[in-house]
């Protein structure tokens, strides 16, 4: 077995050890020099800062189910659909958390399970458990109809905003999760359009190759039913820009990649970076774009340090209800 050394994860320990002994020690004295000169506000102020930054680093374990609903036209009874994204197993959150998210998942008791790509991290400190903890998975498909798509994670890749192009970073591994995601029974679509008949009743899935490791092709697409309710699922949002105008539009498209922003801050928004073309409006929630329902997951991993605030990872039950319910 070949295993490739997590360089990333000890450089990010030391990184973290010096941050907080700076903070610790900073915080320490000049809360001191500001207490002497009575500037009580300012030490507060500094003393909340530093509980903030200790309370993000707990937030990625706060795991969170979002329920939402939506009314659509073409079925006659509830569908239930859970939608994960952004996994990015690593540790310390391993395959211990992705198995607690799998009980989530299993208490819900969905007719379909929808995963959004990034289900690896692959951000230099990738070894073979990362691979090996996606078996975790043939617990939901052993249940339930579940389905993936890719994200840049898989590819490696990141976005160069100068070049406006896609760079890569580290190695590309998606062939390695398609063919664990293969041995589990996730269906991966890359470009795929697929039906199912949930609760008696003919739903289409469209799922989208990532927008930037891959090639996004819509062409599948136009073999779809008129009459049947149409999903989409793809990583990242920017990928509603190239849906075609000719085609019917889906009931709901989902997509991940954002995290949510990571980081948010009151009055402020978003400080991470998911390089949209759409803008940092669109990292979380629900929109409308050329008709087309949009939701955003905050999805369930990190990337570079394991923090969040005020952007909880999540599980998103959707319920599917009849129009006239």
């Amino acid at each position: 077995m070949r295993v490739r050394f997590s360089l990333w994860a000890h450089i990010e320990s030391y990184l973290h050890m010096i941050m907080y002994s700076v903070l610790l020690i900073g915080t320490a004295v000049i809360s001191i020099a500001l207490y002497l000169s009575n500037s009580e506000i300012l030490s507060a102020i500094l003393w909340i800062s530093l509980a903030g930054l200790f309370y993000a680093h707990l937030e990625p374990y706060f795991l969170k189910i979002n329920k939402i609903n939506f009314k659509i036209s073409g079925i006659k009874m509830p569908v239930k659909i859970v939608f994960i994204a952004d996994l990015q197993i690593r540790k310390p959150k391993g395959a211990g958390f992705l198995r607690r998210v799998i009980k989530q998942i299993i208490n819900l008791k969905p007719d379909l399970v929808l995963i959004g790509g990034d289900l690896i991290s692959n951000e230099g400190a990738t070894t073979n458990s990362e691979i090996v903890a996606l078996a975790e998975l043939a617990k939901l498909a052993d249940k339930f109809p579940a389905c993936a798509v890719l994200g840049n994670h898989e590819y490696g890749l990141d976005y160069d905003e100068k070049k406006k192009a896609p760079r890569s970073l580290f190695g590309d591994r998606h062939t390695e999760v398609e063919e664990a995601l293969k041995n589990i029974k996730v269906k991966l679509l890359k470009n795929t359009l697929i039906g199912f008949t949930l609760n008696n009743q003919y739903l289409e899935l469209f799922g989208t190759d990532d927008l930037w490791g891959g090639v996004t092709d819509w062409g599948n697409l136009r073999s779809e039913k008129k009459e049947a309710p149409l999903l989409v699922l793809s990583h990242n949002p920017d990928a509603i820009r190239t849906y075609p105008n000719d085609l019917k539009r889906p009931i709901l498209f989902l997509s991940g990649h954002t995290h949510g922003g990571q980081i948010r801050l009151p009055f402020i928004g978003p400080l991470g970076n998911a390089k949209l073309k759409l803008g940092k409006k669109f990292y979380q929630g629900y929109f409308v774009l050329n008709n087309i329902p949009l939701f955003i997951t905050h999805g369930l991993g990190e990337s570079m340090f394991a923090m969040r605030l005020l952007s909880p990872p999540e599980i998103v039950e959707i319920t599917l209800l009849p129009e006239n319910n």
